[in-house]
């Protein structure tokens, strides 16, 4: 059970981490208010996660390792595909102000889809 621990513990450490990361890209790279958007997609994705794990816990519980195992190994995969995959979106915040078209909608998904898997490991512990 020493086990769980520490591993819930190196999974939250990563992603607190990995926030800290968005919001220093998105404060140098882009203006400093879409730092701001990193904190809102952390809120999204947990919100997210833990409705999805309230509805599912009795599905969720008897295969306890297997779903845990499994959402670490997704948010270590994501985590570094979601963030070089938006490094590769081009963005320019003037042209895209008022277009429902832009391709922030992609870069905020790329990087919203680490924290879909992070909760989950962190709460079922």
């Amino acid at each position: 059970m020493t086990g769980i621990y520490v591993s819930v513990f190196v999974i939250s450490a990563a992603v607190l981490s990995y926030e800290v990361l968005l919001m220093r890209l998105f404060a140098i790279v882009q203006w400093h208010h879409f730092a701001y958007m990193a904190i809102s997609i952390a809120l999204l994705s947990f919100g997210a996660s833990g409705t999805f794990l309230y509805l599912q816990r009795a599905r969720l519980i008897d295969n306890f390792h297997r779903v845990f195992a499994v959402n670490a190994a997704g948010f270590g995969v994501t985590v570094l595909g979601g963030f070089l995959l938006a490094q590769q979106v081009p963005f320019n915040a003037l042209p895209s102000s008022g277009s429902p078209g832009s391709c922030f909608i992609s870069a905020f998904s790329t990087c919203c889809s680490p924290s879909r898997f992070s909760p989950a490991p962190t709460a079922s512990g």
